[in-house]
């Protein structure tokens, strides 16, 4: 079973070992930096992914002060673990942590163009394409009360 824990002191060393393969690696920050990241960002929350007690990815995600937008900043399943329905099951979680926030009917993602896994991923839950961002990303949008593709 998927759960999302808070990055904290008991599990941010654990978080920080989690690596997609070589070749992903351009397409997501390292979590070490994500975690410090978002201390400067008070309205987001850097979240662990867990299959039972197996950390398996991390999220970042909150509110963005400057567009009044969820956004999914930092989505990463450590390459042990991809292609297992894994990253699926959290973004689902992700999406159902955010509508019960209901502050906003709008989850934002935005992913590099030539992640052609993520793209995938993404449109299979309901992501529409609506842009690119300024510094070259696609950005995707998942409006809130839609349904969730399952497959």
């Amino acid at each position: 079973m998927i759960t999302l824990q808070k990055i904290g002191r008991n599990n941010w060393k654990e978080s920080i070992q989690l690596q997609t393969h070589e070749d992903q690696r351009e397409f997501v920050a390292p979590n070490v930096y994500s975690i410090a990241e978002v201390q400067f960002l008070p309205d987001f929350v850097a979240k662990a992914i867990y299959n039972e007690d197996q950390m398996i990815g991390f999220a970042m995600y909150g509110l963005d002060d400057a567009d009044g937008n969820y956004w999914i900043r930092r989505f990463m399943i450590d390459e042990k673990f991809q292609g297992k329905g894994y990253g699926k099951q959290a973004l689902q979680f992700i999406i159902e942590e955010i509508c019960q926030e209901q502050e906003t009917d709008t989850v934002l993602i935005s992913y590099n163009l030539n992640n052609e896994r993520a793209k995938g991923l993404y449109a299979k839950l309901g992501f529409v394409e609506e842009g690119i961002s300024s510094c070259g990303e696609r950005i995707a949008r998942y409006q809130l009360g839609s349904s969730i593709v399952i497959n």
